[in-house]
């Protein structure tokens, strides 16, 4: 296998399933806690994706909500319009709230485990060599490895 190419691979199929599974609305917080403290344990038991980790609502307002990012401990503001799709499909954010984030070369963005998974193959198609797989978002919330086992 081709370790660039299956960077690739993961990070394309990552970005379709989140794409897909937002179409679907804002499915909530992960949690809720009343403190920040209380909160900077909470863990989905899952690897994420690089770049992406859980916040804390700490205020919201009019313009947006504050977060604190649960790993690293520094705030970040939210703005309105990196939460719209959110809030058009019906989704609301309380302080407490414990959600999904990522950060990449776009900025700041609200994620959320996506119900769908997927696989993706890569073949040579010269030589029939596998040169990426990929079977599913996450190993822990589906053991089912759609890349060889569908």
């Amino acid at each position: 296998m081709d370790p660039r190419v299956q960077n690739i691979v993961e990070k394309s199929m990552l970005e379709g399933l989140f794409r897909f599974d937002r179409a679907g609305g804002y499915k909530g917080a992960l949690a809720n806690f009343t403190s920040y403290e209380d909160a900077r344990s909470y863990n989905l038991n899952i690897t994420l994706p690089e770049g992406f980790f859980y916040g804390w609502v700490r205020t919201v307002g009019q313009e947006g909500v504050v977060i604190k990012a649960l790993q690293q401990d520094k705030e970040i503001f939210l703005e309105n319009d990196v939460l719209q799709w959110a809030k058009d499909s019906g989704g609301r954010f309380v302080s407490g709230d414990v959600i999904l984030l990522s950060q990449g070369t776009e900025g700041f963005r609200l994620r959320q485990v996506p119900n769908l998974q997927g696989a993706v193959i890569v073949l040579n198609a010269t030589t029939g060599a596998v040169e990426a797989m990929q079977g599913g978002f996450s190993f822990a919330t589906s053991e089912f490895n759609r890349a060889i086992q569908a």
